[in-house]
């Protein structure tokens, strides 16, 4: 069964630094492969580098409460890092490579489905165990897909 990895975006915070500012700085240049058919989106691993392919990936927009969902398709070294990831303290982790995104969800349901309600703010990259993962799915049914309405 898969894990999850998630990592915090901030894209509203108008005054940020460090480790979130370089975050937001990567993401937006990622993003601009999220859909595409020729160049896919990366991301680092935590800083135990436990992603697998197959596994999920979500980048969570705390603020916002919602969830980008990708799959893991694919992870290099740590020696094949871009050169624009410069924070000293992630050179040791390895390139996931993602899917295109799957879909998006809100957050505050999706941690209902890790049985972990409580978890309102991810700090960090973090590896959700894969017993936690046992009801959730990618499934658009279930939760309903994130609004940007609500």
């Amino acid at each position: 069964m898969p894990k999850m990895i998630v990592t915090p975006i901030n894209l509203v915070t108008k005054y940020i630094r460090g480790n979130t500012l370089a975050a937001r700085v990567d993401y937006k240049r990622e993003r601009e492969f999220f859909n595409s058919n020729t160049i896919s989106p990366k991301w680092d691993d935590n800083k135990y580098n436990k992603a697998c392919i197959g596994d999920i990936f979500g980048f969570v927009h705390n603020i916002e409460n919602r969830i980008e969902l990708f799959h893991i398709t694919g992870i290099l070294k740590a020696t094949d890092r871009p050169g624009y990831w410069n924070l000293p303290e992630h050179k040791q982790r390895n390139v996931i490579i993602l899917s295109k995104k799957i879909t998006q969800k809100n957050w505050s349901d999706v941690t209902i489905l890790l049985n972990k309600p409580n978890w309102k703010v991810v700090m960090g990259t973090t590896c959700i165990s894969e017993k936690s993962l046992n009801q959730f799915t990618l499934d658009d049914n279930e939760p309903p897909p994130y609004n940007e309405d609500e």
